[in-house]
């Protein structure tokens, strides 16, 4: 089987562009211009170590719009011999979002259920020897390894450029930002939004909110309310922009360099 030994095919070193927005300079990391976006960086090493271990079919369950699961669908379809089963929960419409139907063009089998907790149910079926079935958001421990040591690498060299003094990132399962908080040093301001995937009960939220590390802000729009606020470059309605919105509010209040780490499109 082929090998992605080679990050650059996988996690090549991110685009940046620089926008003024009021008192502060804004350097967003352009994410939404890898097919898998953020979590691509991670996947495929991640899926070959699984691969190595007699797994052969990856299953998922999705929120509507969540991104992971194309993150999945693309990197599984480089790897030859592998299958992919995506459990999504149906749009408020009560059909696929375009981002299922953009998995589903990677090759990934896509099936419809009526809520994210359906979906969970339905995908524990499939469990069998060669079957692996992947946490919400990427959130295990293996795959949390893989996405440090990309992360890490390139955050070295941004930080080393740009005098960054504030962070600011979506939270979804809280996966990027527990990566983050590891590798970012404690001068600057780590920034995380909170998009309402999970609820305010939910261990992984509530673990975040007591972390002094972190300037906690949940979105006050629900998890399958778009945001539909312009964004300078293409980002996730229901997640990244919502992200923005927030950065937008505080653009005005301090004289520095923030950096936004868009995950997706």
């Amino acid at each position: 089987m082929k090998k992605y030994n080679d990050p650059f095919i996988f996690s090549p070193p991110p685009v940046i562009s620089t926008l003024g927005l009021g008192k502060k300079t804004l350097l967003i990391v352009r994410d939404d211009l890898l097919p898998g976006g953020s979590k691509q960086r991670g996947a495929i090493p991640y899926l070959q170590s699984l691969i190595d271990t007699g797994h052969t079919h990856f299953v998922y369950a999705s929120p509507f719009c969540g991104f992971a699961q194309v993150a999945l669908s693309f990197c599984c379809s480089k790897l030859p011999g592998v299958k992919c089963t995506i459990y999504c929960e149906k749009s408020p419409t009560g059909s696929f979002h375009q981002l299922a139907y953009l998995s589903q063009s990677y090759g990934s089998n896509i099936i419809l259920c009526d809520s994210l907790d359906d979906a969970h149910q339905r995908s524990l079926n499939m469990l069998s020897n060669d079957t692996y079935i992947v946490p919400l958001g990427f959130d295990d421990a293996p795959y949390r390894e893989f996405l440090a040591c990309e992360i890490k690498k390139h955050w070295q060299t941004i930080s080393t450029k740009y005098n960054i003094s504030e962070l600011w990132l979506p939270i979804g399962s809280g996966t990027l930002l527990s990566i983050f908080k590891k590798i970012v040093s404690d001068n600057i301001k780590i920034y995380g939004v909170n998009v309402n995937v999970l609820s305010e009960n939910d261990p992984r939220i509530a673990a975040i909110k007591q972390d002094k590390r972190v300037i906690y802000i949940r979105c006050e729009k629900a998890f399958h309310e778009a945001q539909h606020d312009t964004t300078p470059v293409p980002s996730n309605t229901f997640y990244d922009a919502k992200v923005f919105a927030e950065l937008k509010k505080m653009g005005n209040r301090e004289n520095n360099v923030a950096l936004w780490w868009n995950v997706a499109k």
